[in-house]
């Protein structure tokens, strides 16, 4: 997971396609802050997901969508 938020914060990636459970994924409490300073670049996020999401400990910011995995 981290290699994929350090990739995110060095390319300065403004849109994330990524699946719920990354997309829910609850980090250690101590690593929170940093890893969500990580995603702060990114505008819009795109879950592949049925469900209605909320918010999500890593991606704080930013236009959130869902799209069936099955229909994509």
């Amino acid at each position: 997971m981290s290699k994929i938020l350090h990739s995110l914060k060095t390319q300065d990636s403004k849109i994330v396609v990524c699946d719920e459970e990354l997309f829910t994924l609850e980090p250690p409490q101590s690593k929170k802050d940093e890893l969500a300073s990580m995603t702060e670049s990114v505008k819009k996020i795109v879950v592949a997901s049925s469900k209605k999401l909320g918010t999500s400990p890593l991606f704080r910011s930013g236009d959130i969508s869902s799209v069936d995995a099955y229909i994509l």
